[in-house]
């Protein structure tokens, strides 16, 4: 009965972090967060020691958890100090075992053209979605994402591997390439 109980406790904490999290105005979510961490993360973290890497595979109202947006007794995020890698069975961890070749260079894509309405149009009229003359939806809330245009370029150039092609709202949804 005590687990059952126990699970029961984790099962609100989760849920009424999530609606907090889901509501902006809420002003309550870091103290859930926290509420949540002290349930689920506090018990194991000993077991974890120095690691930096968290393999989770989360079970019950846990996979609807963002595990990234928990806060440890420090009140810091655990995206701060762990890397969060999701699995959906221990059947993932030998996946993880497999070492594959990629099949193609990594890409990465920045500053994307959010509701420039030419760009929507003619994307919309090449897939069939959209016929010549008519009006396409657009989300105009959004705007340029330069400093993602550059965040891109300084990923592509550190690696030195990379031919990365890059797409930009700025030069137009032309493809580049980033050079080092």
């Amino acid at each position: 009965m005590e687990g059952s109980r126990r699970d029961e406790e984790v099962d609100d904490a989760v849920d009424s972090l999530r609606r907090a999290l889901g509501n902006p105005r809420r002003g309550d979510a870091q103290r859930l967060a926290r509420a949540v961490d002290e349930k689920v993360m506090r018990p194991i973290r000993a077991l974890i020691g120095d690691a930096t890497q968290l393999l989770i595979s989360p079970d019950g109202l846990l996979n609807l958890l963002p595990f990234a947006a928990l806060r440890d007794e420090h009140e810091h995020y655990l995206i701060e100090r762990y890397l969060i890698t999701y699995l959906t069975s221990g059947r993932d961890l030998l996946r993880l075992q497999v070492r594959r070749q990629s099949k193609s260079p990594p890409m990465v894509v920045a500053d994307p053209a959010f509701g420039d309405p030419a760009l929507v149009t003619k994307a919309a009229q090449r897939n069939g979605g959209v016929k010549p003359g008519s009006a396409a939806r657009v989300d105009y809330s959004r705007s340029s994402l330069v400093p993602c245009q550059v965040s891109a370029k300084k990923c592509a150039r550190s690696e030195s591997s990379y031919q990365t092609p890059a797409f930009s709202h700025a030069n137009r949804p032309q493809r580049q390439r980033c050079k080092a």
